[in-house]
């Protein structure tokens, strides 16, 4: 009997530590994706703002251009 209580004390041990170390390994695991997706957002939210800075630089200087079309116009009358 004592060898048989032995045996399952042993067993419960090992798939505690089997449970113990899946846990452990699935946060590591969390951990890891989370931390990606975050950089993975940031680099994209720094990709999109240099995009807008573009777009809004090329329309000023758009506007720049046209408004010297303008003072060019009227210094001509």
């Amino acid at each position: 009997m004592r060898k048989n209580l032995a045996n399952i004390v042993l067993m419960v041990g090992a798939l505690l530590a089997i449970l113990f170390f899946m846990f452990h390994l699935h946060q590591t695991t969390k951990e890891q994706v989370l931390s990606r997706f975050s950089e993975n957002q940031l680099q994209i939210a720094q990709q999109v703002a240099t995009q807008i800075e573009s777009y809004f630089r090329s329309r000023f200087q758009e506007l720049r251009w046209f408004s010297s079309l303008t003072l060019l116009r009227d210094t001509d009358r």
